[in-house]
């Protein structure tokens, strides 16, 4: 009976260090969501805030970034990587060509039964902004 307890004690008490372990290994790598993005332009760099994004979108095989002042800006990552390292509460992709900024929607409409076009608060449009009712 004794050796049950101490097998008992010995793998329960494990499970509680590995728990603390754990959660305080996730809080110290807990790194969040990217709050900027270094953008080369030319010789020099510029700094944008996500904040100041309204969509990623691909043109042409390359990944461009728009921004609220209609400026657009090539980035060396795949939306694939930007939509894990972007706040999923502000940014959503629509499409595999497309991750919009929740706040750069200014209009919805009904595209089919089962489709949504989605226009941007830009003067500059971006082709096909289409989602399917099920993933908005």
């Amino acid at each position: 009976l004794m050796n049950a307890i101490e097998k008992f004690k010995a793998i329960h008490y494990q499970k509680t260090i590995s728990n603390n372990l754990f959660s305080q290994l996730s809080k110290e790598l807990n790194i969040g969501f990217k709050s900027r993005f270094l953008i080369k332009v030319g010789v020099h760099y510029k700094s944008i805030p996500t904040n100041e994004i309204a969509c990623f979108y691909i043109l042409d095989r390359a990944i461009f970034v728009r921004t609220f002042s209609d400026q657009d800006y090539s980035l060396d990552y795949s939306l694939d990587y930007l939509q894990k390292t972007i706040d999923p509460d502000q940014f959503f992709r629509i499409n595999r060509n497309c991750i919009i900024n929740i706040n750069a929607i200014s209009d919805i409409l009904s595209y089919s039964s089962s489709r949504l076009n989605i226009k941007l608060n830009s003067k500059k449009p971006i082709d096909d902004l289409t989602v399917s009712k099920g993933g908005f």
